[in-house]
C-alpha cells in the first residue's frame, strides 16, 4: 500500500496536494502497521504453540546441510518417516548434534554410488530397553531413528585409511564421531546400536530415544512469526 501511494504521488495535477496526500496516507499506513505489529507481538506472547514434528524437521535440516556431499558422491537417499511421530525428551540441540554427526559419518563411510536409508518409527520395547532401569518407558515404546549404510567401507579399509583410529579388536569400527554421539544418547537415557555386515558391506546405526510423556508448548520467536506471515501472504 505504501509503495502504491508513493507511485501515485506524481500523478496529481496539483503537485502540492499530491505531496500532502502522500504524507497523510503514508502516516496512516505507518500507524496501522504499528498497531498490527503490536497485535501480532501480543498474540505471540499470549498464545503458546504445540510442539510437533520436531524430529522430522531437524532431519530435513541436517540432510539439507549434507546435500552437496551426497550429490558429489552420488549417494542415493531413501527416506521412510512414520506419520504423527511423538516428540522425544531430548533437547533440540542434542538431536541436531546426533543427526549431524551420524550423517557426517554416513557420507564419509559410504562409497560413491552407495545408498543411505533413513527410517523413523515408534518402536516397541520388547526384550530390550525395558531391562534398562533408567530408560523412561511410555506404554513400552520409544522412538527409533535407523540409518542403513549400503556399500559401507570395511573395518580394515577404515583402519588403513585413518591410521589414527585404532582397531577395536573384534568390535565393529564406529569411529570417534559415533562414540561421542553415543555418549550424548546415553546421557539422555537412550540407546545407540551399531551393526556391520562385512560380507555385504552394509552397516546400520539405530538410535532409540525416550518418548516425551507430556505435551510440549513453546512461544514462537519473532523470526518464526515473520516466516509465518510471509507464508500466509505468498500466493
Amino acid at each position: 500500500m505504501k509503495e502504491f501511494v508513493g507511485r501515485s504521488r506524481d500523478k496529481f495535477s496539483d503537485q502540492e496536494f499530491g505531496h500532502f496526500y502522500h504524507q497523510r496516507v503514508a502516516k496512516e499506513i505507518d500507524k496501522a502497521a504499528l498497531l498490527m505489529d503490536s497485535f501480532i507481538r501480543y498474540t505471540r506472547a499470549a498464545t503458546p504453540v504445540l510442539k510437533t514434528g520436531t524430529l522430522h524437521r531437524l532431519i530435513e535440516e541436517a540432510l539439507k546441510k549434507k546435500k552437496g556431499q551426497l550429490e558429489e558422491k552420488r549417494i542415493r537417499l531413501s527416506l521412510e518417516f512414520e506419520n504423527d511421530l511423538p516428540e522425544t525428551t531430548l533437547p533440540d540441540e542434542h538431536l541436531k548434534f546426533i543427526l549431524d554427526s551420524a550423517l557426517d559419518y554416513a557420507t564419509a563411510s559410504i562409497l560413491s554410488g552407495g545408498r543411505l536409508g533413513l527410517t523413523t518409527k515408534v518402536f516397541s520395547l520388547l526384550g530390550g530397553l525395558e531391562r534398562v532401569p533408567i530408560f523412561p518407558l511410555r506404554d513400552g515404546k520409544c522412538i527409533e531413528i535407523l540409518l542403513t549404510l549400503s556399500d559401507h567401507k570395511t573395518v580394515e579399509e577404515r583402519v588403513r585409511e585413518e591410521p589414527g583410529i585404532p582397531s577395536l579388536q573384534g568390535e565393529e569400527l564406529r569411529g570417534l564421531e559415533l562414540r561421542l554421539v553415543e555418549q550424548v544418547v546415553r546421557r539422555n537415557r537412550g540407546r545407540m546400536e551399531f551393526k556391520f555386515n562385512g560380507k555385504k558391506g552394509i552397516a546400520s546405526i539405530s538410535f532409540k530415544l525416550p518418548v516425551e510423556r507430556r505435551k510440549i508448548f513453546y512461544y514462537p520467536s519473532a523470526n518464526e512469526a515473520r516466516q509465518e506471515r510471509s507464508a500466509v501472504s505468498t500466493p
